[in-house]
């Protein structure tokens, strides 16, 4: 009987999807690929800056939550609504640089201002509310060199 179970153990197991037509799936990866972390990533920012999304606790961690509800006050006071549109995302490990468009619009004045990001996250499990199993944890506005001075 043991030896029956551990032989079973050292195989993948079967998963049968059932519907009109039954089919074998194959077991996913549990790597993240770069498609997946730049799809996280565009996702992720909507849930952080755009004014119309609904914050999502399952992508951004407590700080960048507390962020964008405090962010979102000060625009709303101001009656100015933004949105996030992603340009580039480069990734190196569990951070990446993001060029992005910063959509401001006053009723109807809108501007597109450039606005680069680092981002930092962590990895968790992936579940059906977060299927990238990433989080994340920390977004930093990159400031340009005459906008330091």
């Amino acid at each position: 009987e043991f030896r029956r179970v551990l032989f079973r153990s050292q195989h993948e197991t079967l998963v049968v999807e059932r519907g009109c037509f039954s089919k074998t799936l194959a077991p996913a990866n549990a790597n993240f690929t770069q498609s997946e972390v730049v799809g996280f990533v565009k996702e992720a920012l909507s849930y952080r800056f755009d004014t119309s999304a609904s914050p999502n606790s399952e992508y951004l961690a407590g700080d960048e939550l507390s962020k964008r509800v405090q962010e979102q006050k000060e625009l709303s006071q101001k009656n100015i609504s933004q949105t996030i549109v992603v340009r580039d995302v480069k990734v190196t490990g569990e951070k990446a640089t993001v060029q992005t468009d910063r959509l401001l619009a006053v009723g109807n004045v809108r501007s597109a201002l450039p606005f680069t990001l680092t981002l930092s996250f962590s990895l968790t499990s992936r579940s059906q509310s977060n299927p990238y199993g990433i989080n994340l944890t920390d977004v930093e506005e990159v400031k340009s060199a005459s906008e330091a001075k």
